[in-house]
């Protein structure tokens, strides 16, 4: 006991008489020694407060690596957190401040909009005033009812521009109106024509049905009738041509004459019941009205706009049959368009049937030829192709045979020539292609049943050949 008692007062003894800073470090390096107990029941680290305690004085410290160790990664990892804080601080700074200057920008700019706006809208107040004026002498000009006009609006060009819109303006009115008139007595026609030909009036049902065509070349009912009345059965009407089709019309109306333009003045009037009516009187009334037809008025023309007569009335008038006669010319700018359109697929491989093993293409070549070509998908398919000598081609009523061959100098394989007279271009030229199949020397063989069938072509593809067989052809 005394022994005890003599240790702790040397102890004592000895603190009392160490100095104030050495007090500190003892308290320093106990705190930490705790701390590193802490961490390691608990994996708490110092924060920057603690660290800030500690580090000016860890130089004159004894501490274990260990605890050393702890204070550095402590130092570390506040020195990291206090780097993210701070960089996330001066992003959100910098963001701030790019949406403050795009305020600032976009404020600006809208000030100068509203002045600008302000500015259109007065220059458009001023540019309506100054088109109503235009159009208001341009109109009486064109009416007449100008009066002493001054050699100063005659040379104004706003005038003479608003002339030239009205000008245009009621000339697509007016060929709108023409369009809409021959499509509507285009479908009266056949409808009469179709009851004609019920009767047994042929000759009346020929004129109805081609002047109904000339009307509406697309009218399908004057197709069917023109066919029934020509006797067309090697081939279906619709599938001639457009220059066929006239030329099979013209050669008709020689026989059994045409309709004249007071004979459509006379179906089309206001007084004839057939032609206004015929949902009541066709059925019964067009045997009794034919001989009446050419003896009734003719009524008032399509009414047109005042203006438009002023602007039309020195300008000769081209009788329909004339205008349409021209427009089936061979020079005609729509056959010239199909054919600039058609050379889009002049040397291209259509196709015609596609599988995994082969497919078959088409084509029409720039020098006129017609080519088939097959090409192998898989090594397995080689040898599979049979010898081709034939080609029929399959219309809607008619198989045509033509030869088939190969030439050796050619670089692709599997490619047949259309062996062509001039009788099966002139065919082609005129008949939509439906279809074709082969004729093979080997029949009887498994290997070749694929192709001893007919193979169909889709409507592109039919559009796209007979096209191209009347421009090249």
């Amino acid at each position: 006991m005394k022994l005890e008692l003599s240790h702790d007062t040397l102890a004592k003894a000895i603190y009392d008489k160490a100095s104030r800073e050495d007090k500190m470090l003892i308290k320093k390096q106990n705190f930490i020694n705790r701390r590193y107990k802490y961490y390691i029941a608990s994996r708490v680290l110092l924060d920057r407060k603690d660290l800030n305690r500690v580090i000016p004085h860890l130089h004159k410290l004894t501490l274990d690596q260990e605890v050393l160790s702890f204070v550095r990664k402590s130092e570390n990892y506040a020195n990291r957190r206090q780097f993210l804080i701070g960089g996330t601080a001066f992003l959100v700074s910098l963001t701030l401040l790019i949406f403050g200057i795009q305020a600032v920008g976009t404020f600006y700019e809208l000030q100068v909009n509203i002045k600008n706006k302000k500015a259109v809208g007065i220059r458009l107040e001023k540019t309506k005033k100054q088109r109503a004026i235009a159009e208001n002498k341009a109109q009486r000009l064109l009416d007449g009812t100008a009066g002493a006009m001054s050699q100063e609006d005659l040379q104004n060009i706003n005038v003479v521009k608003q002339m030239i819109i009205k000008y245009d303006t009621l000339g697509r009115e007016q060929t709108i109106i023409i369009e809409q008139r021959d499509l509507a007595q285009s479908a009266t026609l056949s409808d009469l024509a179709a009851t004609a030909l019920e009767q047994n009036d042929k000759a009346y049902a020929l004129q109805l049905a081609s002047k109904a065509w000339e009307l509406n070349p697309d009218n399908t009912q004057s197709l069917e009738i023109l066919e029934k009345v020509n006797k067309q059965k090697a081939i279906a009407f619709s599938d001639f041509s457009s220059n066929k089709q006239a030329d099979l019309v013209q050669e008709s109306q020689k026989k059994t004459g045409k309709l004249e333009e007071q004979d459509l003045e006379a179906i089309f009037s206001k007084e004839n019941e057939v032609g206004q009516n015929h949902a009541l009187g066709i059925k019964r009334s067009v045997t009794s009205k034919k001989v009446s037809l050419r003896a009734t008025a003719p009524s008032a023309a399509i009414k047109i706009p005042d203006l438009y007569k002023v602007i039309q009335q020195n300008k000769p008038k081209t009788p329909i049959l004339q205008a349409v006669k021209e427009s089936l010319k061979p020079e005609r700018l729509d056959r010239k368009l199909d054919c600039f359109l058609a050379q889009r697929d002049v040397d291209r491989w259509l196709p015609v049937e596609e599988n995994k093993t082969w497919s078959l293409f088409v084509k029409y070549a720039s020098d006129g030829k017609l080519y088939l070509q097959i090409i192998l998908n898989t090594r397995e398919a080689e040898g599979v192709l049979p010898n081709f000598t034939q080609l029929k081609f399959s219309s809607s009523s008619v198989v045509k045979v033509v030869r088939l061959s190969t030439k050796s100098n050619l670089k692709e394989e599997n490619i047949y020539i259309v062996e062509l007279n001039e009788a099966d271009k002139d065919w082609l030229k005129d008949t939509r292609i439906l279809g074709f199949s082969f004729t093979i020397e080997e029949l009887g063989s498994n290997k070749y049943e694929v192709f001893e069938r007919a193979f169909f072509l889709d409507k592109k593809v039919q559009n796209q050949l007979i096209t191209m067989g009347k421009c090249l052809l």
